[in-house]
This record gives C-alpha cells, structure tokens and sequence, in this order.
C-alpha cells in the first residue's frame, strides 16, 4: 500500500459517518493482501484495533491476524 492511498484515505470526510478511524486505517494500510478485498481488510483491522473477534463463513480471512474466528 502507497503512502498516497493512505493519505487519501486518511483525508475522506466519508469515513467519519462510517466510524472509521486513523487507527483503523493505519493498521488496514499494512495488513498482508491474504484477501483480495480491501473491504475485508478494512474488517480485520477494526477488530484488532477494538479486540473485538470477528466470525465469518470466509475461510481466506483466517489466514489475516487478529481475531478471527472462522465457522
């Protein structure tokens, strides 16, 4: 991830009404691509940021860190 898309990011008004912060988005710019979604990723970041596990059917996010657990 570029230090351009991060800051592109970090500067979208639109992510305040989603409830995404700094931390979220920091954390997301350095997570390993193991899923092709930067959505998904956007996930995986939130629940490590706030120790919340994240349950999912999608096998290909057990293999990101944090908590995840997969059913």
């Amino acid at each position: 991830m570029s230090a351009a898309t991060v800051r592109t990011a970090l500067d979208v008004p639109v992510r305040r009404a989603k409830g995404l912060l700094d931390t979220h988005l920091l954390l997301w710019a350095g997570l390993p691509p193991v899923h092709r979604y930067p959505s998904h990723r956007l996930l995986v970041a939130q629940a490590i940021t706030e120790g919340i596990p994240l349950g999912t059917h999608d096998a290909a996010l057990d293999r990101s860190p944090g908590p995840i657990q997969v059913a």
